[in-house]
């Protein structure tokens, strides 16, 4: 069993925020994109970044600030434990209202550095949205669908590809670890495995045909996920 997995806006959850000039600037890489959740950043990560609470509710393991997953040096440790330095993780320096910085461990902004697509039987099922002002077909995560374990084989942390799109899964081991240490705040919910190949052509032929039908969509998916293309693509990278 997989899982997927969301940190939580939950209402004891602590609200954070940038400085709006260092907004303008966060995660910006060599071409001007913005951090790509899932995809490892190649730029320079912002010098002595800093958000400043805007209440005074207590910390907890993670949350978010505008977009980015902040967690607490606990969740960090789990990671690692289990995927010894697969993924990012850029220290930030937390302050309290009033300026005063927080005193206590550590805290990160959290970027899970692997996206798969695993969903199987979802090819020819109605429900095919179009991702708002690029008409690129995706399957949202909150479905009853049941994901390779073939494909996600080996992996404890992801995000969605084009299955699944912007959410986050963990694997059943480290769904355990995280529940047995009460990291807070996650909401989890369970999908089934299947032990079957995930097949391109027959669970995504939408988004094969959206992306064919431009060759620097192609050339973007080259550049963002080598390793899918080589495995599912391999005559793309000729």
């Amino acid at each position: 069993m997989a899982w997927m997995m969301t940190v939580e806006m939950h209402v004891r959850s602590p609200k954070f925020d940038f400085d709006e000039l260092d907004r303008l600037k966060l995660f910006k890489d060599r071409s001007g994109r913005t951090m790509e959740r899932g995809i490892r950043f190649d730029g320079v990560p912002p010098v002595n970044l800093t958000a400043r609470q805007q209440d005074t509710k207590k910390f907890c393991d993670a949350f978010h600030i505008i977009g980015f997953i902040c967690v607490s040096e606990k969740f960090r440790e789990i990671i690692e434990g289990f995927e010894p330095n697969a993924h990012q993780f850029f220290p930030i320096t937390l302050e309290a209202k009033d300026g005063t910085r927080h005193a206590g461990p550590q805290y990160y902004i959290f970027n899970p550095c692997a996206v798969i697509d695993a969903y199987l039987d979802v090819g020819n099922a109605p429900g095919w949205p179009e991702l708002r002002n690029l008409h690129r077909p995706y399957r949202a995560g909150y479905e009853d669908v049941a994901l390779s374990s073939q494909e996600i084989a080996g992996r404890h942390v992801w995000m969605g590809g084009f299955l699944g799109a912007g959410n986050l899964f963990v694997s059943d081991a480290l769904h355990a670890k995280l529940v047995k240490e009460k990291i807070r705040y996650l909401w989890f919910r369970p999908l089934k495995e299947r032990d079957a190949p995930w097949n391109a052509e027959a669970e995504m032929p939408m988004v094969l045909a959206w992306l064919e039908a431009d060759p620097a969509r192609v050339q973007d998916l080259i550049n963002r996920r080598p390793d899918w293309v080589r495995k599912h693509r391999a005559d793309w990278m000729l």
